[in-house]
């Protein structure tokens, strides 16, 4: 249906009903804003525009938010979802009109430089006084008003101020080409070509043989396999194959399930040539060994020179104590321990806890960590294994504002994520991850 050449140049206000500001949701059955606006919904429920053409059901407007910043706005309205509907007087449309010239003739000029400490910064610079924009750069980000009309701004804001501010009239000043994902994306030294291939007891299967090679590969590596499909044996290959390269004296294996200790002990009897030792196990009367006292332990680190032992095998609620912790920190200076593999790593997430924080002090040339849920109830939980592998020289709160996005509704507050095709990258580059429907050469259940 077209409109009148006259109807064209009518401008109305117009208010819908809410789910007309909103985004398709991912896998939602209403799919009108993804389908007809490019999932771009509208700035508000009011808005202010002309009708450019339309259909039995739908209209299309081009228009603005009613309201300052008066942001600019085209697509097509459902005809039912509108709730009230106003033709603007003459009058009423060219001090409209006049108002959004006005506000969109603002200019800003956004400046990234560094400052005393080298670090990148961000300052904005209004070309007049505009009370909204104070109070949003003011309330929503953290500014603080120096001279003039420059605000100094966290510049961990930089990508949510560019989007509030589209509707102005921006400059970025930004001479060293500076963007906020420089500091999360990693890069990794070249790949480690010149390493040994070496025998195990145990037939292994293809996808086993390429955690091999991915391990020697690298010096820090997340192995997130399905469960069964083999995550022990893969590091246990990989530990013994940089024993092989490197001559290290001892690997320490960090269980994250207590009870796990002796299954260690049976694997890697069961794989390879090397033997497993239980920190502070000792002899009990039957003859059967038991496992050790913290005190028992650290005399086991302050004797490590007559275990003969490769694989060093405590668990992780002994990190707590401090004493423990020194003596590993020692041991892993003095070239003792070289490798430390950590399994069921989600148990340890929490860096938070004394437990956490001790984990993340342990470091040795290769890092090996294990688990089957490398993302449980959010991505954010990624954040403690990256931080001990080394990879993320991020704080924990830089790293979760650059991964989320806090948005206010009401009185409600949604978090949602961003950035996540970095976040892939980064695990692609670091991160073994096999469900048991990708791997072919698994034998039959019996």
């Amino acid at each position: 249906m077209s409109i009148s050449a006259t109807d064209l140049d009518k401008m109305y206000q117009i208010k819908v009903k809410d789910y007309m500001t909103k985004k398709t949701a991912p896998g939602s059955s209403f799919d009108f804003m993804e389908k007809w606006n490019n999932n771009i919904p509208m700035p508000s429920v009011y808005i202010c525009g002309k009708k450019i053409k339309e259909t039995k059901g739908m209209v299309y407007m081009r228009a603005n938010d009613s309201a300052p910043p008066f942001t600019s706005w085209s697509g097509w309205v459902i005809k039912s979802a509108i709730l009230f509907e106003r033709e603007l007087s003459e009058f009423e449309t060219k001090q409209f009109v006049k108002r959004v010239e006005q506000e969109h003739s603002l200019k800003i000029k956004i400046q990234i430089y560094r400052n005393r400490l080298k670090n990148f910064s961000m300052r904005a610079y209004l070309s007049r006084p505009n009370n909204r924009v104070e109070n949003l750069l003011c309330k929503q980000f953290e500014a603080k008003r120096r001279q003039d009309w420059w605000y100094y701004i966290p510049i961990k804001h930089y990508e949510d101020l560019v989007e509030n501010l589209k509707c102005y009239n921006v400059t970025i000043d930004n001479p060293e080409n500076w963007h906020p994902a420089d500091a999360f994306i990693y890069k990794l030294p070249p790949l480690i070509s010149d390493y040994p291939v070496i025998s195990f007891k145990s037939k292994l299967y293809t996808h086993q043989i390429e955690a091999y090679h991915f391990g020697m590969q690298r010096n820090a590596i997340l192995i997130a396999d399905d469960q069964g499909l083999g995550k022990s044996l893969e590091s246990i290959m990989i530990a013994v194959g940089k024993k092989e390269m490197r001559s290290y004296k001892h690997c320490l294996i960090v269980c994250g399930v207590n009870s796990l200790k002796w299954n260690w002990v049976n694997e890697i009897l069961t794989h390879s040539n090397e033997k497993g030792y239980v920190l502070g196990q000792r002899l009990k009367r039957n003859g059967k060994l038991r496992s050790g006292k913290n005190t028992e332990k650290i005399e086991d680190l302050k004797r490590i020179k007559e275990i003969d032992d490769y694989f060093l095998i405590t668990n992780v609620e002994s990190l707590r104590n401090d004493k423990i912790l020194s003596a590993l920190k020692i041991l892993i200076a003095q070239g003792e321990i070289s490798a430390i593999i950590i399994d069921e790593f989600h148990k340890v997430k929490n860096v938070s806890t004394k437990q956490g924080k001790n984990m993340l002090e342990l470091s040795a040339e290769t890092k090996i960590a294990l688990t089957g849920t490398p993302v449980l109830n959010s991505p954010l939980d990624l954040y403690a294994v990256l931080k001990w592998l080394g990879y993320e020289k991020n704080s924990k709160t830089a790293f979760f504002d650059f991964y989320t996005k806090k948005q206010k509704d009401g009185d409600r507050e949604t978090i949602t994520f961003k950035h996540m095709d970095i976040l892939r990258s980064n695990l692609d580059k670091i991160m073994l991850r096999r469900v048991k429907e990708e791997v072919l050469d698994l034998p039959d259940k019996v």
